[in-house]
């Protein structure tokens, strides 16, 4: 997060509700301040959002992104 101000944080949690496409969104101790669950199409439709949406939350300092490549095991129901 750019900054830790109260109206910040709401905001950027209000925006990270009202947005389809982030289906969990953590606040976390320690770095990274925030983890969201993003699903969209494929990597074109991640690229739009990304730009679009993503990095225009507010308080958005910086982002990181990861993609799995292959799941090796999964328990059912378990969800990162």
């Amino acid at each position: 997060m750019a900054d830790q101000r109260s109206e910040t944080i709401e905001a950027f949690e209000a925006a990270c509700v009202a947005r389809e496409e982030i289906l969990a969104c953590r606040r976390m101790f320690g770095a990274p301040d925030y983890l969201l669950r993003v699903a969209v199409a494929d990597i074109e439709a991640y690229e739009r959002f990304y730009m679009a949406e993503l990095t225009r939350l507010p308080g958005v300092a910086r982002t990181r992104s990861q993609f799995a490549m292959k799941i090796i095991k999964g328990a059912p129901g378990f969800q990162w």
